[in-house]
């Protein structure tokens, strides 16, 4: 039997810690010594003891590694978790030839899943240091370490904050645990293979056309109306709508997920969403939850869901989303915590990318319906795409469909952190105060245009307000929406909420005239009439009606 069958590479458990250390202590020339996320394995030949090893949290700060893989500061402390460090590496008397490459090719085969179940997150790469004048470190090459350099003979002890000479120069290894860690390692957003599988997200962000390109994900989103008064704007709306699409392609569920998730994004990363520069920091600043949550609710879904499921499945047909085969499944589902006016839970007939839980178009439904008509609609919203697919796509034709017919509920993209999602008319305004709102929402204004939100339809037209196409367009007064009006002469409005007219309107201030008094009016500086210290109802006029108003 040969060497790797033979050999049984466990995790050693806390109980067999004071032996392991007690192993490393006599046989090892440096002692037992380990830092950081500690994990450690023991190798058995025919039941007994035959290696040790220690892994640990990798070097803070390293020359050759840092030069080699290209990362600031900022991104190094985020991804500096994904590479650990072979801290110690025991052979114990006795044991065979080639037991340690053998030995340390079986840890690094299964070290990434035993980080995600032990610390939360997988390893990417692996680093070790051997002193060039003790041995040659032939064991690491036959594992698969490649030698990147030498480091400059400093050392930090643990509990100083400052680096020691030592003046003894260590060769630094590095090995990479699957294809294009490096390049993960260095990219502007978290890739899916930093996360463990169980909370994986469904696309890599890094791949998308977000900021650059015809169809960037800023240019789509940059034609949905933006209902937002200019006054206390921070973030352009486009901006904050990338942010919420890729937070929720990351796995965000919910406006407090969505902003610590943007929270958590590099410099770069903002740069890419189309996040304003703050001069005054010096640095791309996130929006805040209440900004995210007043610039989702004051956009239209009608206009919003068509333009971001199509760009979605754009970007699946271009091969964006990690499917081995591009199948699309639909299915009807209650969407938990998200209500309409009425205080009814919303259905929605999804059309999902099969396997990679991924939303390419959805429609309201009403409840106990028949789902055959809005299975028709779906399937000519995927199929009239105006944009084609990739040049790299094999999939030109129509898509397999797979229809499932279910009741059970689950997360949708109306309500999260206890919102109702049904939306509000006094709050759609940006940060610092700015609010859309119009006031008051008592009552339904006269004439022919009827409410509903979501979402804002005109009866005269039939359309959202950004396709309202009836007559001549005007500003309504009280949001910056569209309103027009009809030939007829009445006024439609197609978006806008106008403030309903005041219960008790105060009458204009008149005074009457005085002959007993030089003035005409007995309190001047508080009459309303076009004249400050004239009275408009008689002849006679004040001695300070000759200063100018």
């Amino acid at each position: 039997m040969s060497l790797r069958r033979s050999l049984l590479v466990r995790v050693a458990p806390p109980a067999e810690m004071p032996r392991l250390r007690a192993e490393i202590d006599a046989h090892h020339w440096l002692g037992y010594r380990a830092s950081g996320q500690v994990l450690c394995y023991v190798a058995e030949l025919d039941g007994r003891w035959a290696a040790c090893a220690v892994f640990g949290s990798a070097a803070l700060s390293c020359a050759p590694r840092d030069a080699l893989i290209g990362w600031d500061r900022q991104l190094r402390a985020r991804r500096l978790p994904l590479v650990v460090a072979n801290q110690r590496l025991c052979v114990l008397p006795g044991g065979p030839p080639n037991l340690a490459s053998a030995f340390l090719g079986a840890c690094l085969r299964r070290i990434s899943g035993d980080y995600a179940r032990r610390w939360g997150h997988p390893v990417l790469a692996v680093e070790t240091f051997t002193d060039p004048a003790r041995h040659t470190g032939a064991c690491y090459a036959a594992a698969g370490f490649a030698p990147v350099g030498s480091t400059a003979g400093y050392a930090r002890s643990r509990g100083e904050e400052q680096f020691a000479f030592h003046g003894q120069p260590k060769t630094y290894w590095l090995k990479t645990l699957r294809p294009g860690a490096l390049g993960a390692l260095t990219a502007a957003f978290d890739p899916p293979c930093a996360f463990p599988p169980a909370t994986r997200p469904v696309i890599d962000i890094n791949t998308l056309p977000i900021g650059d390109g015809p169809d960037s994900l800023l240019r789509v989103l940059g034609g949905v109306l933006d209902a937002r008064k200019p006054r206390g704007k921070r973030h352009e709306l486009a901006a904050v709508l990338a942010v919420v699409v890729a937070a929720a392609a990351c796995g965000a569920n919910g406006y407090k997920a969505i902003t610590q998730w943007a929270a958590h994004q590099s410099q770069d990363a903002l740069r890419r969403l189309g996040i304003r520069f703050n001069k005054r920091l010096g640095r791309y600043v996130p929006p805040s939850k209440q900004t995210i949550r007043r610039a989702v609710r004051a956009v239209d879904p009608a206009e919003l869901d068509p333009a971001v499921g199509a760009w979605l499945w754009r970007q699946a047909r271009a091969g964006n989303a990690q499917a081995r085969r591009l199948a699309i499944a639909l299915d009807g589902k209650v969407s938990r915590g998200a209500h309409d006016e009425h205080g009814n839970q919303l259905n929605l007939f999804s059309a999902l990318v099969h396997g990679q839980r991924l939303t390419v178009a959805q429609q309201a439904i009403e409840a106990k319906t028949n789902e055959i008509p809005a299975f028709t609609d779906l399937l000519a919203q995927l199929s009239t795409d105006p944009h084609p697919a990739g040049p790299g796509n094999p999939t030109s034709a129509s898509p397999g469909e797979h229809h499932d017919h279910g009741g059970d509920n689950h997360n949708g993209d109306g309500g999260s952190d206890g919102d109702d999602g049904s939306g509000s008319g006094s709050d759609d305004g940006s940060d610092d105060g700015s609010d859309d709102g119009s006031g008051s929402s008592s009552g339904r204004p006269a004439g022919p245009c009827t409410w509903s939100r979501p979402p804002m339809l005109c009866t005269r037209s039939g359309h959202p307000p950004s396709t309202c196409s009836t007559a001549a367009a005007t500003t309504c007064s009280s949001r910056k929406t569209t309103r027009s009006s009809s030939p007829t002469g009445s006024t439609t409005c197609a978006g806008s909420r106008p403030r309903s007219p005041s219960k008790n309107p105060r009458p204009p201030r008149t005074a009457a005239p005085n002959a007993a008094s030089s003035k005409c009016c007995p309190r001047p500086r508080r009459c309303r009439s076009p004249a400050r210290n004239a009275c408009s109802s008689c002849t006679a006029t004040s001695p300070a009606s000759s200063r100018p108003a």
